[in-house]
């Protein structure tokens, strides 16, 4: 292969293009301590698949996730809610979709 090419999953469902499409919109979004372990970790915990599913994250289920406590979780869900509501040009670029190598 030459430089800039790789092999894409098409499997919408693998778990490293779930984990890219999340991380996509966190960055987009700019949500600031809301990392790829966080979001690893809410996909292994099946918490979370599709970046709606981020909003829809309770205190309780964040705060039990691996190395996670409650101040952690507070803070990270404060800071996915405090980018709402979701303007119309940031929603479009952070929806672009993307391709994640697995």
């Amino acid at each position: 292969m030459s430089e800039g090419e790789f092999i894409s999953c098409r499997n919408t469902q693998c778990r490293a293009v779930v984990e890219g499409r999340l991380k996509n919109w966190v960055e987009a979004q700019d949500v600031h301590d809301f990392g790829a372990h966080i979001i690893g970790e809410l996909v292994r915990a099946k918490l979370a698949t599709e970046p709606s599913d981020l909003y829809k994250l309770r205190f309780e289920d964040v705060a039990k996730l691996e190395h996670m406590g409650e101040i952690s979780a507070k803070k990270i869900l404060a800071n996915l809610r405090a980018k709402l509501p979701l303007s119309l040009p940031l929603f479009l670029a952070s929806s672009a979709s993307n391709t994640s190598r697995c």
